[in-house]
């Protein structure tokens, strides 16, 4: 659009270039905010990177994605790593004290452990195991497998009502005693008297099983009015990046993965506070050659 003609290879190694000597610092501080947050949301997904030491070029590597909060602005960091192991959460989130919330991957349970973290699960992955077994279930032969459904969406009817009405954390936090508690309640009664009725081959067997585990975790969101029932906002927030694997289909290198992962990181956490990316990175790019301090990199922050 520029009228300039650029080779990809020449364009790729701008871009890394351009985090390993000045966007590396950016990155840093905003990770320094993220550890600031009352919630952090993770979750990761596959990336294939061509060259990466002792590994093939066809194995499988991760992009992990951590929403925090400072104040009222969402911060966004995309972090590469060549394996997914728990490991990586907890270095990454290493100091932080507060909530995490995730899906039930085991892996996140070592940074629970090393650090004063609180782990919350996702109401919106359970949800989505019943439905996969009500769509495949003889509905006559179990006819109370709609009721757990219902239960669920009750919960999820509240939070939508709470929502709407745009109640105060302390009103949310009452109005979850008073009207979520009871529907939980109800929904680990039914968890208990069903557990054996159906045999862990079956999906609802694993769906039952899958969520008695994560119990725990999955009552957490009733203590803080602050809290969301699920991680649905950082799953939205890796969708870009699911979709623009689909075009480019892989980093070459490890380096290409880490700028990208910086790239990704500046320009989502642009959008999730209302600025318009291309202005921003222009901005950004015509400045950072000027920043010496930290403070001078602060007024860059995308938030």
């Amino acid at each position: 659009s520029l009228g300039i003609d650029l080779s990809r290879k020449t364009m790729c190694n701008w871009q890394i270039y351009i985090y390993y000597n000045y966007l590396v610092r950016l990155i840093d501080l905003m990770k320094r905010d993220l550890k600031k947050s009352y919630l952090i949301q993770a979750d990761e997904t596959t990336v294939q990177v061509i060259v990466e030491e002792d590994k093939p070029p066809d194995s499988k590597s991760y992009m992990w994605v951590y929403r925090g909060y400072l104040k009222d602005k969402t911060i966004l960091l995309f972090d590469y790593e060549p394996n997914r192991k728990g490991i990586n959460p907890k270095e990454y989130l290493e100091g932080y004290e507060g909530y995490l919330q995730t899906d039930g991957y085991d892996g996140y349970n070592l940074v629970v452990k090393t650090e004063k973290i609180i782990h919350s699960a996702c109401w919106a992955h359970v949800r989505r195991k019943f439905f996969e077994c009500f769509k495949v279930l003889d509905k006559n032969n179990y006819p109370e497998s709609k009721i757990i459904i219902e239960l669920i969406q009750k919960l999820y009817a509240i939070e939508k009502r709470v929502k709407n009405e745009n109640l105060s954390h302390e009103e949310i936090y009452k109005t979850r005693q008073e009207e979520s508690k009871p529907v939980i309640e109800k929904i680990y009664n039914w968890l208990l008297n069903n557990e054996d009725k159906y045999p862990p081959s079956l999906k609802m067997g694993k769906a039952i099983k899958y969520t008695l585990n994560l119990w725990d975790k999955l009552v957490i969101y009733l203590e803080d009015g602050r809290l969301p029932i699920d991680n649905n906002l950082v799953e939205n927030a890796i969708r870009p990046f699911v979709i623009g694997r689909k075009n480019w289909l892989f980093s070459y290198t490890e380096n290409g993965a880490n700028s990208s992962a910086a790239l990704y990181s500046l320009v989502e956490t642009a959008k999730a506070n209302g600025k318009e990316p291309y202005k921003y990175l222009k901005e950004l790019f015509e400045k950072l050659p000027f920043a010496k301090t930290d403070e001078d990199y602060e007024k860059l922050l995308p938030y």
